[in-house]
């Protein structure tokens, strides 16, 4: 069963019919006609041409990934650098705070110190005698 659409091209009814309604007992995956050659060959050539621009594309994505992969290693060699001299400026950092503790510690000593003299000082103003008048 044959009819022909608004471009008056031949649509062929069977399994490989986009329209609906129109399939009839089923045929053959090409239909009724065997394919020639040179179709065969047109299309295999269609295919291997396919096949080389896929191989072509991959080979693209491969030499971008492996230019991707040689800068994203620079950038963690670049990086495991900031850390290790970020270590460094905190270890720094570390022993300049343990430095302050131990100044924070003698200046509260000072200033035990400086309480038990102004205590001192001021038991000795209490043991004087008055001024005359």
């Amino acid at each position: 069963m044959s009819t022909t659409d608004s471009s008056r091209r031949p649509v062929r009814a069977g399994i490989h019919s986009r329209r609906p309604g129109l399939a009839g007992p089923r045929r053959g995956a090409y239909g009724s006609r065997m394919v020639s050659n040179t179709q065969i060959e047109l299309r295999v050539s269609r295919l291997e041409n396919d096949r080389t621009a896929i191989y072509e594309i991959l080979t693209d994505v491969a030499a971008t990934q492996l230019v991707h992969t040689q800068r994203l290693d620079g950038i963690d060699n670049r990086l495991d650098g900031i850390d290790n001299r970020l270590d460094g400026i905190d270890n720094r950092l570390d022993g300049i705070d343990n430095r302050l503790d131990g100044i924070d510690n003698r200046l509260d000593g000072i200033d035990n110190r400086l309480d038990g003299i102004d205590r001192s000082l001021a038991e000795i103003v209490r043991r004087l005698p008055e001024p005359p008048t």
